[in-house]
């Protein structure tokens, strides 16, 4: 009964508070909406190349790929200032039969469209080459069967004939997530959801139980009858709440509005998001125990969430130093994203990420028992 004192009293202040629940409710729909406008526009990049005596071949087939937008130059000047004069991501330089490409990579991105894109033309112009020697080839030796007796030249042409319809290699390409334009924001995108509910849910639950500490609340509450499990409990009943609407509202944002293409069943996406939220809220009231001010809440940002990116599936850590990548499952959002990543990309089922969601519940449970010990530092209940 305490405890649902305590839940709606909070519920009452926080809806009064339009300001966090613009942080709750907003703030990430926005941050994840300029996410998915830069990291989606990144598909669309064009870079400029300039080119120095290349082979006409060459400049043909480069013309055909929008992107990449071709600077002729014809000066003497320096590389270096034709790349700044230009503005050119890269130039190509051609000399006899050696190509030599000199890249500005002031923007890594520009570098690697006009890498893939200049691979990409070579190799073509390369097989245009070959199939043209063929083609030659082959009109001379047909030159060469017709003027061979009438009997061996029908044998020869029979045997040809027969080659000509054998069995060639042909590739066709099938996405089982995203498709051939899918971008970085794509890519990342499940693991975002995930540590956006996180990454809010620690901050609000964390500085609001402390301006409740540093206020006295929490200290009349200590001088009450009320135990120390009965305070966390509507703690993390009322927040809990708003963390379930966050989710919520994040999880339909992402799949409808900016169109995360899911495999997975979206109460899946909203089971582990809510675990992750969980998870944060038992954090933060945690940390909000320890700080004793909102300064000192911010300070332990980068030493308990900044953490959580590296670790949460968003790179790979496959090459990365083996004792690093055992010190990654310290972080609950190593469980989450590995779980998002399952659900979101491959379709996984309930029973394939049952370790995952277990282990962010043990996560909780610990933590929000850590909670209720922690209070004993301002009084025995």
């Amino acid at each position: 009964m305490r405890t649902l004192v305590i839940f709606e009293r909070i519920l009452k202040e926080l809806s009064r508070d339009k300001r966090t629940l613009a942080l709750v409710f907003i703030a990430p729909l926005m941050v994840l909406g300029l996410l998915y406008l830069i990291l989606q526009s990144n598909t669309n990049l064009s870079a400029r190349l300039g080119t120095e005596n290349v082979s006409p071949n060459l400049i043909k087939q480069l013309k055909k790929d929008n992107k990449i937008k071709l600077v002729t130059i014809n000066n003497k000047k320096s590389i270096s200032r034709n790349l700044k004069k230009y503005h050119l991501a890269a130039l190509l330089k051609q000399e006899d039969q050696k190509l030599t490409v000199t890249y500005q990579n002031a923007d890594t991105s520009l570098t690697a469209v006009v890498k893939e894109n200049l691979v990409k033309s070579i190799t073509k112009t390369q097989i245009k080459s070959i199939k043209s020697k063929i083609n030659q080839s082959q009109q001379e030796l047909t030159s060469v069967i017709k003027s061979l007796p009438t009997t061996e030249r029908e044998a020869i042409e029979s045997k040809l004939g027969s080659k000509k319809n054998a069995n060639s290699l042909s590739l066709s390409e099938k996405y089982i997530y995203g498709n051939a334009n899918s971008s970085l924001f794509t890519a990342i995108a499940p693991v975002l959801v995930g540590f956006f509910v996180f990454f809010f849910v620690f901050l609000i639950s964390g500085v609001s139980l402390l301006h409740e500490r540093t206020t006295g609340t929490l200290g009349r509450l200590l001088t009450s009858p009320v135990k120390r499990q009965e305070i966390i409990g509507g703690y993390v009943g009322a927040y809990g709440l708003l963390a379930i609407l966050q989710t919520i509202v994040v999880v339909i944002y992402a799949i409808y509005i900016l169109g995360i293409n899911s495999r997975g069943s979206i109460w899946l996406i909203m089971l582990i998001n809510l675990l992750l939220a969980l998870v944060a809220l038992s954090m933060g009231l945690l940390v909000s125990t320890l700080a004793s001010s909102e300064f000192q809440m911010i300070q332990f940002i980068p030493i308990l969430i900044v953490p959580q990116v590296f670790f949460s599936g968003m790179f790979n850590l496959s090459d990365m130093n083996s004792f690093w990548r055992i010190f990654a499952h310290i972080f609950p959002m190593y469980y989450g994203g590995d779980a998002l990543i399952d659900v979101i990309k491959k379709g996984a089922g309930i029973e394939n990420i049952g370790i995952d969601l277990l282990i962010l519940a043990a996560f909780a449970i610990i933590l929000i028992s850590i909670n209720i010990i922690g209070l004993r530092r301002y009084r025995r209940v």
